[in-house]
């Protein structure tokens, strides 16, 4: 978003053309988000601090002897946008 603010230059004659500031800021974005994501297919978010209270689901440690829950240290998030984002996913990444 701030992209698109920081280029208003380059758009600001739109506003007119598109009778209104709204609709030609939202077609600039919206070209801008397109190139991001051509340039960067994949989000990903990592969550690292202090996550363990709010964790849903606990591991238990493979190991045979031990039993104990895993500490969690962080956790990662991942979407990446090459296929058809309408096509069902079945929880896959």
């Amino acid at each position: 978003m701030y992209q698109t603010l920081a280029d208003f230059d380059i758009w600001k004659d739109r506003v007119l053309q598109k009778e209104g500031f709204d609709i030609a800021f939202k077609e600039y974005y919206d070209t801008k988000v397109k190139d991001t994501y051509v340039k960067q297919p994949c989000e990903i978010i990592n969550v690292d601090n202090n996550i363990n209270g709010n964790v849903i689901a606990t591991i238990s440690c493979p190991n045979p002897t031990c039993g104990r829950v895993m500490e969690v240290s962080s956790v990662n998030y991942k979407c990446c946008h090459r296929d058809d984002a309408a096509a069902p996913q079945n929880g896959k990444i």
